[in-house]
């Protein structure tokens, strides 16, 4: 779910800074799923575009690649105007981020 050697590059394999990152993606994405989520249960397209292509970008940095690929699809969703579509997607993107939350937990849990 997480390929960790994609952060890793990006800040020089140090890996203090790896965790503070993953620590800073655990918080903050989770809180644009929250957001994406509360869009989608009121309608507010444009909000929900504009939070998947922050989790998008987020999620891209640290190596949750799956986890942004989807948040482009959703993120297309919303282009296209697609109200089913879009909530398959939050859908989708909630149960993948559930997983990369889980493995990033993980990951701030062991000692490497």
């Amino acid at each position: 779910m997480v390929h960790v050697s994609v952060l890793k590059r990006s800040v020089g394999g140090d890996p203090a800074a790896v965790r503070a990152r993953l620590a800073t993606y655990l918080q903050e994405a989770g809180a644009e799923m929250t957001r994406i989520q509360a869009g989608a249960s009121r309608g507010a397209w444009r909000q929900v575009g504009k939070r998947a292509a922050a989790l998008k970008a987020a999620s891209r940095a640290v190596g949750a690649l799956l986890l942004g690929d989807q948040c482009g699809e959703l993120e297309n969703a919303v282009v296209r105007g697609d109200p089913q579509g879009i909530a398959q997607d939050v859908q989708r993107v909630a149960e993948t981020f559930a997983a990369v939350e889980a493995e990033v937990e993980k990951l701030l849990r062991s000692r490497g």
